[in-house]
């Protein structure tokens, strides 16, 4: 038991299955083991059974491009919600992703609630990173968007990875309040004896756990089972639940039965998760973004290997914290003239307006030079950051002539095998586990609830932006 109990109101829009709602239910049950008290407020109810307090509170729904909340009400209902639940007033207020974009009345709510408490603002994910349309509501329903990014010494920041850390750190943000927050990493128990997958049935099956939502690169996912022949068998779990995310998932779904490609997809949707893995051999991930990187270290735990795309920016301090993923490739490289240089660099061109205009920012006049250089090298393109079209004509030329696949090349021999899995297990297990991450979270509560409630100012939200919005950093599959 804890020495000293706190009441810890834990805030999202929503409890929808998802990353950070995973993340919502490990924290409530670490910090409920220690001793604390903890409601976790949203805008609706969880799918299913949790094991934790949930408050209701409609005003955190996400909001439309054309409707405006009091962010003054949000608050107010925030709190007399949370005293429902705790004795009182929460002693920490915990909100994820308040400044995402998907209600722009939370990040003003936030300031509000930092006048009497401290309050944590953990993100997962930025609007400045990829996601203009957020970041355009932002803009059009904030008042003021220096109330983006609160700063006062009871407001407390935690990112999720070393990249939005020093992202943080360079726009000012005192070392004081910034805490780096790794998720903890569980796994679900699986059959130890697998029941084949009708469909892979006398091949090892290689499997893409994922929604197959654009940043995810599905396109790669089917190059990989090009490259793979005939002799395994790739599927991936599930489609996505974004219905406008639906129409490029399923057009890949299409190509791939017409170019004959034995990919399974959407096996989720017809067999038991469990079951999946316990009938897989290895893994693999090729999306192009991530924010704290679960599908790196979950693998290890279901006693599989991984192979496929490497996040740099995103799994550094998983080397750090004695996990090897260097079977990993940083690049797959196709032929530049597969594509065309002109083709590539006026699509990029066009994006990359797009996306500076959606922002509001003016946009370099090197900027498709500089995404084109980060694309290219030696004659070469990073299949990653082609587009679907792109992506489509390069595989076909595979399919049409397979003695072609001897000019694809990645920096990486391509996967690590069973050697590594008994090592990164218990590099995860150490380093990552419920316990570790409840003692974390504890620590930093504590750390919060000594500061002084001073006056609130706020960070150069530009600066953050324009830390993201760069052309080198530029993906056609993040439009």
């Amino acid at each position: 038991m804890i020495q000293e109990r706190m009441d810890i109101a834990i805030v999202h829009y929503h409890l929808k299955p998802g990353g950070v709602t995973r993340v919502i239910g490990h924290a409530a049950k670490a910090l409920t083991a220690l001793g604390h008290n903890v409601v976790v407020l949203s805008s609706d109810l969880p799918e299913g059974p949790v094991d934790y307090q949930v408050g209701l509170v409609s005003a955190l729904r996400y909001t439309l491009p054309n409707e405006k909340l009091d962010s003054g009400a949000l608050a107010f209902e925030m709190k007399r919600t949370a005293r429902k639940f705790l004795n009182g007033e929460p002693d920490i207020w915990h909100i994820h992703n308040h400044s995402l974009g998907k209600n722009a009345a939370v990040p003003e709510a936030a300031g509000k609630l930092a006048i009497e408490r401290p309050v944590l603002l953990q993100m997962h994910d930025f609007a400045e990173d990829g996601r203009p349309a957020n970041y355009e509501l932002l803009r059009s329903q904030l008042a003021d968007m220096s109330r983006l990014y609160p700063l006062a010494s009871q407001i407390h920041y935690a990112p999720i990875n070393g990249r939005d850390a020093r992202a943080l750190k360079e726009i000012g943000l005192p070392a004081s309040n910034l805490h780096l927050l790794s998720n903890a990493v569980t796994a679900p128990e699986i059959p130890t004896e697998a029941e084949p997958i009708p469909e892979a049935v006398g091949r090892p099956l290689i499997v893409y756990p994922t929604r197959g939502i654009r940043r995810k690169n599905m396109g790669e996912f089917v190059l990989q089972a090009v490259l793979g022949g005939d002799e395994v068998r790739y599927g991936s779990t599930l489609g996505p639940a974004n219905p406008a995310a639906r129409p490029v998932y399923d057009r890949w779904v299409e190509f791939a039965r017409e170019q004959n490609i034995p990919v399974l997809f959407g096996l989720g949707e017809t067999h038991d998760f469990g079951k999946i893995l316990a009938a897989s051999k290895e893994i693999v991930t090729t999306s192009v973004a991530e924010g704290f990187g679960l599908a790196f270290l979950e693998p290890w735990l279901y006693n599989r290997s991984l192979r496929g795309r490497n996040l740099p920016e995103i799994t550094a301090e998983f080397g750090d914290a004695g996990v090897h993923l260097n079977g990993l490739y940083n690049r797959l490289d196709v032929p530049l003239d597969w594509v065309g240089a002109d083709r590539l660099r006026a699509a990029l061109d066009e994006a990359l307006r797009a996306s500076y205009e959606s922002y509001g920012e003016p946009i370099p006049e090197d900027a498709a030079e500089r995404a084109l250089g980060a694309a290219c090298r030696h004659g070469f393109v990073d299949f990653g950051r082609l587009d679907e079209s792109m992506q489509e004509s390069v595989i076909a030329k595979l399919v049409a002539d397979p003695a072609a696949a001897d000019a694809v090349r990645t920096d990486r021999p391509g996967f690590l095998g069973d050697s590594a899995i008994e090592h990164n297990r218990e590099a995860i297990e150490e380093n990552f586990s419920l316990a570790a991450y409840g003692d974390r979270l504890t620590a930093i509560y504590a750390e919060m609830k000594r500061s002084d409630i001073g006056e609130i100012t706020s960070l150069p939200w530009d600066l953050l932006l324009r830390q993201f919005l760069q052309p080198e950093r530029f993906y056609l599959l993040r439009t």
